[in-house]
């Protein structure tokens, strides 16, 4: 890309997430991303002029046409062992490294090469994503989108009693 582009993104809710759309068009995007239809890019977020921090993302820009799969992350690719109840679920997510499910990389490795585009999903909440993104660097699983359990404020005790709950009743 010879130029940054810079775009305006619609304010934050008071729990600090945003959401909005960027549309980009096919001159913007280098050659080898034409060519593999894989678009993924550093982004950087500037918060208001009163507020110096800098926060980093990545953007994954997903084709219009192709195949997309969204894949559970606990007990799908990383060991969580929701299904032996709270304790397990809390050891395995709090108190342990992750682990990978065995051969789940490979195989994940070998439908990107496909040409699949992957969607992570987990009931764990956003606090954990670095970890996440971590450990999905580590076992080497493909690049995507990650979507978490978001806590709000206001909604804290139903956020607490869901994560309480029975993780079985949310799978």
């Amino acid at each position: 890309r010879s130029m940054p582009a810079f775009y305006t993104m619609p304010s934050s809710s008071k729990d600090g997430h945003f959401q909005g759309n960027i549309i980009l068009s096919k001159n913007q995007l280098t050659e080898s991303e034409k060519e593999t239809n894989r678009y993924q890019t550093m982004s950087y977020f500037e918060t208001r002029a009163l507020d110096n921090r800098v926060n980093m993302g990545v953007s994954h820009m997903v084709p219009p046409t192709g195949i997309s799969i969204i894949s559970d992350i606990d007990d799908t690719i990383k060991i969580t062992n929701v299904f032996q109840g709270k304790k397990k679920m809390v050891e395995y997510t709090f108190l342990r490294d992750f682990v990978a499910v065995p051969g789940m990389a490979e195989v994940y490795r070998n439908w990107y090469a496909g040409g699949v585009h992957f969607h992570y999903v987990s009931n764990s909440v956003f606090q954990l994503y670095e970890e996440l993104e971590e450990f999905r660097r580590k076992y080497n699983f493909p690049p995507a989108t990650i979507n978490l359990k978001t806590i709000r404020p206001k909604k804290l005790v139903s956020t607490l009693r869901s994560i309480g709950a029975d993780p079985l009743d949310t799978k």
